[in-house]
């Protein structure tokens, strides 16, 4: 059914008794905003756990605090839940000092609520309060802390700046310290793991923040932190930030003194106040260009304009990749602290037809197989003149063309592919006209037909068998027409200059029901496996076969689509793969969501019913991108 989580959250708002009352109320299972989404779940079951230690710094001499600012915060929030209310609000610019339980996170998609609640003292200036401002019960305490941490950031932000070979006093005088605000806050990612900060009694934890990432020009770098659930007490922190000057607007950017022409500025200036607006934190996303006007409209035209595809840029010897093709940092980080998978994708001989991942045996003559391969190869290596004919990024001109996958960089988060792909779209029942393709193509017509009238046979086969997994009669599945349309994609990578900075197809599912793919010997291709990614070894004459999106939906979950995709060819010879879809019915519009067999009190629908045509248009405005799931009670899968 559908879910809708703004009655969970003003069921809770009007309570105004915050998480704590949840608690207090015996709630045994969590409200769902609270629920954070399975692959996030998944994510963390799989990822290392870090025996990294935060290092701990002896300020000796100087005194801080001795926790009478815990024991106020405490009873501040184990007060009667009718003295608290007075200061309960979700809404950030009501008042200086609040108490609310951080359900407006919500809002952002993909993000659930934070399970704890938080007092709020924000715009202080100089560690001034009023206090008649601050709740009676924790008013002096909140004081006493305040006017002693001030203190000590004036001393860190001193060694800061000696650390940066400025004068001690360079950050001061920016008026980095000039706000703060109060809330609560623990695990710090070290090396794409998580790593526990293990409290000390009376000691503090100083934090590198986004601003002084910018103002350092990266030389501090800002630390990713969260803070986990226990069943162990309730959790009491009090975190102070020193957010700058927004009254009266103040520019912030790289200083000045740490610029140089081998050291250029990661970020434009910006004003505090547009902070929330615009996101810091990533001074080389390409995304966000922060470091300069950077339009990546201009490489796209230009490799546009010459038809030539990648292949066309690593023919005329570059030895550096256009910025388009380059992932962002953050990827690229994560790539390299992420574990390498050891698993095996199974193999599957069809001589006694049982089919699975990789398939041998299957039927389909070497000939032909080896046909697809070298027409392929064929078409991407003949004169440029001739392929230009086919070029198009627009995939409603016609059924037949190529392009260089540049398109891909309109999608938000994304970066062009380092491959060629020549296009055969909207095939029924395999069917192809001679005259569609390609002149070069022609030559190997009869393979192209034997190939696609054998993987149609094949996909018959496999959809019966799949129909008997789920408990189904064997035409189940074929009676949906699920194998009715296909498409074709004939893949073309060359070798990459710097294959670790980019990839030839990024991570992704597949729009489709069943995915067939012919590759040649140069490896690539990867699944994810335990949030891991392993490698699909090519077997010579061997096929490999992908559970789509689309037949994700029509079991209701029972089978999963598989996460994939190619690394740049690091190889001298290029990667050549052939990828043929079973795409499903878009004319006439026809609606696909769970068999209703397979539906039942204990197993609900999760998917609505939905038109592929509005399945593709939606959730792939381009190939071979990730798409979001059409849940029927939820947003996100």
């Amino acid at each position: 059914m559908d879910y809708d989580p703004s009655d969970e959250k003003k069921a809770i708002d009007d309570a105004k008794a915050g998480v704590k009352g949840l608690v207090d109320s015996g709630v045994v299972e969590i409200p769902r905003i609270f629920i954070r989404p399975p692959h996030e779940l998944a994510e963390e079951l799989n990822m290392c756990k870090s025996t990294q230690q935060v290092p701990v710094v002896d300020l000796c001499g100087i005194h801080v605090e001795d926790g009478r600012m815990i024991d106020g915060t405490r009873k501040f929030h184990e007060q009667d839940v009718e003295v608290k209310k007075e200061y309960y609000s979700s809404d950030p610019t009501a008042r200086q000092v609040r108490y609310e339980s951080n359900l407006l996170q919500y809002k952002t998609k993909g993000l659930t609520s934070n399970w704890k609640d938080t007092l709020y003292i924000s715009e202080l200036i100089f560690g001034h309060i009023e206090p008649e401002e601050i709740p009676q019960v924790c008013r002096k305490t909140s004081a006493e802390y305040i006017n002693h941490v001030v203190k000590l950031e004036d001393i860190l932000l001193g060694l800061l700046s000696e650390a940066l070979r400025l004068k001690t006093n360079h950050l001061k005088a920016t008026e980095c310290d000039k706000r703060q605000l109060m809330n609560g806050g623990l695990q710090v990612m070290c090396d794409n793991q998580w790593a526990n900060v293990t409290p000390i009694e009376h000691g503090l934890v100083a934090n590198i923040s986004d601003l002084l990432q910018i103002l350092s020009n990266d030389k501090f770098v800002s630390a990713i932190h969260r803070v986990v659930e226990r069943n162990v007490g309730p959790r009491i922190s009090v975190a102070c930030f020193f957010s700058g000057v927004s009254t009266p607007p103040k520019t912030y950017g790289p200083i000045k003194e740490l610029i140089a022409e081998e050291n250029p500025p990661l970020y434009k200036e910006f004003q505090t106040v547009n902070r929330d607006r615009v996101r810091i934190c990533d001074s080389l996303d390409n995304n966000l260009n922060l470091a300069k006007d950077y339009d990546p409209s201009d490489e796209k035209k230009a490799i546009d304009d010459t038809k030539a595809g990648v292949k066309g840029l690593v023919d005329s010897g570059i030895v550096e990749i256009p910025r388009i093709f380059i992932r962002p940092p953050h990827e690229l980080a994560e790539e390299l602290n992420m574990c390498k998978s050891t698993l095996q994708v199974p193999v599957v001989d069809l001589s006694g037809i049982e089919v699975e991942d990789r398939l041998i045996n299957h039927g389909v003559p070497s000939s032909v197989l080896e046909g697809m391969i070298d027409g392929t190869r064929k078409f991407h290596e003949q004169d440029v003149e001739v392929k230009k004919e086919y070029y198009s990024s627009d995939p409603t001109t016609r059924r037949v063309r190529y392009d260089g996958n540049v398109h891909v960089y309109k999608t938000k988060g994304k970066t062009a592919h380092l491959k060629d792909t020549l296009y055969v779209a909207g095939l029924v029942s395999g069917h192809i006209e001679p005259e569609e393709l390609p002149e070069v193509c022609r030559e190997t017509m009869k393979e192209y037909v034997e190939y696609t009238n054998h993987v149609n046979k094949l996909g018959e086969i496999l959809f019966g068998m799949l129909s008997e997994g789920l408990g189904l009669k064997p035409d189940q599945l074929k009676v949906t027409e699920c194998a009715k349309e296909q498409g074709m994609a004939c893949h073309y990578y060359p070798t990459s200059p710097q294959p670790e900075l980019t990839l030839g197809t990024g991570k992704h599912t597949d729009p489709a029901f069943l995915t067939f793919i012919l590759q040649n010997q140069i490896g690539g291709l990867q699944v994810m496996c335990d949030n891991q990614w392993a490698d699909v070894e090519p077997i010579e004459h061997g096929l490999v076969v992908i559970i789509g999106d689309l037949l994700q939906i029509l079991s209701n979950d029972k089978f999963v689509s598989a996460t994939h995709r190619v690394v740049a060819n690091k190889a001298a010879e290029p990667r050549i793969s052939v990828i043929f879809f079973f795409s499903g019915v878009s004319t006439p519009p026809k609606m696909f969501g769970p068999i209703k067999e397979l539906i039942s009190e204990e197993n609900p629908p999760l998917y609505k019913q939905v038109l592929i045509v509005d399945y593709v248009s939606i959730f792939c405005p381009s190939h071979l991108i990730r798409l979001v799931l059409i849940l029927s009670d939820s947003e996100v899968k």
